[in-house]
């Protein structure tokens, strides 16, 4: 059974995100999505791994979008995978890391100048949990996907992709 988190930690997720980021005042996130899923059988031919696609919007700290491909590499629906989901499936020795990956994200944003920001792209792997219990190593990568007039996001792209054929647990890449 699946230990529930306490809220501190999806608390602090929520509350670096939301410092840097930005309130949406575009109807671009619905074009993206469309544009997603017309590439997405391009996209997995370039990925090492089997990956799906989530948005992360900054303000709300919540996902907007959540490809279908999360039930086959998670076993969980695109409509159940959520940010509070996300972090209980982190192995419970990768939780810190993945809050101070996502502390360092802020920092590197807030210390760049603004119009380089959509330059970076920022990638972290750790252990997640799938619905059965399996273990898997889980590569992620950020890019930003909508940024407003200061340059600080709206959302971010992310892509999962389960790595577990190349490594489980030692040292993230």
């Amino acid at each position: 059974m699946q230990k529930v988190l306490s809220s501190d930690y999806v608390n602090q997720i929520r509350k670096i995100w939301s410092e840097c980021g930005a309130s949406s005042t575009s109807n671009t996130i619905n074009e993206s999505i469309y544009h997603l899923n017309k590439v997405r059988d391009i996209y997995d031919t370039l990925t090492i791994g089997e990956s799906f696609i989530f948005i992360i919007n900054h303000k709300s700290g919540t996902f907007d979008y959540v490809s279908p491909k999360s039930e086959s590499i998670l076993g969980y629906k695109s409509d159940e995978y959520t940010v509070e989901l996300s972090l209980n499936l982190v192995h419970p020795e990768d939780l810190d890391y993945v809050i101070s990956i996502h502390q360092q994200i802020y920092n590197i944003n807030n210390n760049i100048i603004p119009q380089n920001r959509t330059n970076y792209k920022f990638n972290y792997d750790f252990r997640m949990r799938d619905s059965k219990g399996t273990i898997k190593q889980i590569h992620v990568q950020h890019f930003f996907l909508e940024h407003n007039k200061d340059f600080l996001p709206i959302n971010f792209l992310c892509v999962m992709t389960d790595i577990s054929q190349l490594k489980i647990g030692g040292y993230q890449l």
